[in-house]
């Protein structure tokens, strides 16, 4: 008797237990029933195709001023959201209705979890089959492309708020358009990483490759809060005369007046920039430019201006060096052939300039060595622009009515 009682009790124990166990094993049937069917609908609601259309179109919006629209919209739990037919419209408004950018295919990687929590999240885009169409105006002097991203939205970011961009080959055309038709100026094809800026700044360090005539690559940070494009390392890509002479003037407004005035030719990048995002007229900016495999001429009176660099007796040629260049001043620093003799040069040009300017108005210093230098002549029939030189220079043309000089020096001067 006395064994059958506690075993009685021992098993209404054991009932108990097992009663409470299958009480909270119920509860949390329920409770996992409950978030599987708030899970799938919030997955539902979020991965219908007209939100996620919207979701997508909102989250890239905030981050343009240009209005951006989407062909078609695919959902894949781990693939990421695929966009098809992405264009970004000209905030400028082209004649044609020419986008400002076209993007073939876009995909915004999202952290899975946090979908089922109702909270669509991107850490990362990329970008295929894109088109990039940067237009110079000359009626404002700068281009599309210069306020384009809506930095008020990135000022004050989180760098976890910024995703990763990596873009391949996109197709870039450098547009300069004038009163009455756009002209193609440069194509070249680069090759994207945006990293968000690793110190914690609202800002991307950007590296870069791009192919035009030559290969070239390097590293820039766009910062949201100084609102500056600035080089980090390799410059720009190299361009031609007309693209780089664009680039210069949106950076620093009436500095491409220099750039024509010295009849450029060849190929240039600039170096060690900091650029505003937005088009502004300031004196201090300006722009250092490498120069390789290029020809400078300057013209010395208003009669050359007129004239092709090549008939210019100042015109060098094979010229490799470095030119900085603003609104209100240029300087050069170069090695070059100047009438068949390898030389060194400094040229400093200073003064307000507009495509109005006379060689008279502009200040002008040049600073040159050179080995068996080749004197000019005299003889205004037969070497009209080495005699334009000398009659513009009252000492050097007294020198020459009294001494005729002529062949070979080695040349140390200062003009």
């Amino acid at each position: 008797m006395t064994d059958t009682v506690p075993s009685i009790k021992q098993r209404r124990l054991e009932k108990q237990k097992l009663g409470r166990k299958r009480k909270w094993l119920r509860w949390l049937a329920v409770f996992a029933l409950i978030a599987v069917a708030t899970g799938a609908w919030f997955y539902h609601s979020m991965t219908e195709p007209a939100k996620l259309r919207r979701t997508a179109q909102q989250y890239l919006q905030t981050f343009f001023t240009a209005d951006l629209s989407i062909d078609r919209v695919e959902f894949t739990f781990f693939g990421g959201i695929r966009l098809s037919g992405v264009t970004l419209a000209d905030p400028c408004g082209a004649p044609d209705d020419e986008p400002l950018a076209t993007c073939r295919e876009m995909t915004l990687h999202h952290k899975p979890l946090h979908l089922l929590f109702g909270n669509l999240r991107f850490d990362s885009v990329d970008i295929s089959g894109a088109r990039l169409r940067a237009v110079f105006d000359d009626s404002s002097g700068h281009f599309n492309v210069q306020d384009l991203l809506a930095q008020n939205q990135f000022g004050g970011m989180k760098v976890a708020d910024l995703p990763r961009v990596s873009t391949g080959n996109i197709d870039v055309e450098v547009v300069r358009r004038g009163s009455r038709s756009d002209t193609l100026v440069e194509r070249l094809t680069l090759n994207i990483l945006a990293l968000p800026n690793p110190d914690g700044q609202a800002a991307y360090d950007v590296v870069w490759d791009a192919s035009t005539d030559r290969l070239s690559k390097g590293t820039l940070r766009i910062d949201f809060d100084k609102k500056t494009i600035r080089d980090i390392d390799g410059g720009t890509p190299w361009l031609s005369v007309r693209a780089a002479a664009l680039a210069t003037e949106a950076a620093a407004p009436g500095a491409r007046y220099w750039m024509d005035l010295l009849g450029l030719q060849g190929q240039f990048h600039a170096v060690d920039f900091a650029l505003p995002m937005l088009p502004v007229v300031d004196e201090r900016h300006h722009v250092s430019i490498q120069i390789e495999q290029a020809a400078i001429s300057v013209p010395i009176d208003a009669i050359e201006t007129k004239l092709p660099p090549k008939d210019r007796y100042l015109t060098w040629t094979d010229v490799a060096g470095t030119l900085q260049v603003g609104n209100n001043h240029a300087f050069l620093d170069f090695f070059g052939y100047w009438n068949n003799c390898l030389c060194r040069a400094k040229l400093q040009l200073s003064g307000t300039i507009d495509e109005n300017t006379r060689p008279s108005d502009i200040g002008f210093v040049l600073d040159l060595e050179a080995k068996k230098f080749t004197l000019p002549r005299s003889d205004s029939a037969t070497a009209p622009a080495e005699s334009r030189l000398i009659a513009s220079l009252p000492k050097l043309a007294k020198f020459y009515r009294h001494y005729d000089p002529h062949g070979q020096i080695d040349l140390s001067l200062s003009i």
